[in-house]
């Protein structure tokens, strides 16, 4: 369920870091960022860049929607 929701904020929002997917969404303590390994384990993710976080300021990987189709 949760790889779902992780999913549907990525979708919404793609090019963005975890922790700015996580403010997006109001889901905190880890909840998307748990999930977008397992999305990209099964190519439901994947990770195009690193630059910072417009949430921590820090270097992040930048994740979008991957080629599995749903």
């Amino acid at each position: 369920r949760m790889m779902d929701v992780a999913l549907f904020w990525l979708r919404r929002f793609p090019g963005s870091t975890a922790s700015e997917l996580e403010l997006a969404s109001g889901l905190i303590d880890g909840k998307i960022r748990k999930r977008l390994n397992d999305l990209r384990k099964c190519n439901r993710a994947q990770v195009r860049d690193v630059r910072p976080c417009r949430v921590t300021g820090r270097n992040a990987q930048v994740w979008y929607p991957g080629t599995e189709a749903d």
